[in-house]
């Protein structure tokens, strides 16, 4: 294999690397709610209800009050309800920053 392969070869296993598997990370103001590798998250958009799964598209949403379901890479869902907020996916890695959080 020549060097140019070998590199290229580096290049594509770094860049793929990140797409199997999903991490999350919840914030309010105050302090961190959840961080960890999950299977989805589903979230209450201003528009709707928008599940977000694996290799999803980059995104930015505000988000509106309603019910936040994240599924764990166990299988395990966690639920809680939020005031508002905003959504960020970028590369599997999901920012939640929300207000007014109840478990």
């Amino acid at each position: 294999m020549t060097d140019v392969n070998r590199s290229q070869t580096v290049i594509c296993q770094l860049s793929t690397a990140n797409y199997n598997k999903m991490t999350i990370s919840i914030l309010t103001p105050d302090k961190e709610i959840f961080a960890g590798d999950i299977k989805s998250v589903k979230v209450p958009g201003v528009s709707g209800q928008l599940q977000i799964l694996n290799n999803h598209a980059p995104l930015i949403s505000s988000l509106q009050r309603g019910e936040v379901t994240v599924v764990k890479t166990d299988g395990a869902s966690i639920k809680f309800a939020i005031e508002k907020g905003f959504l960020e996916v970028l590369h599997n890695e999901v920012s939640l920053l929300v207000q007014g959080v109840v478990m």
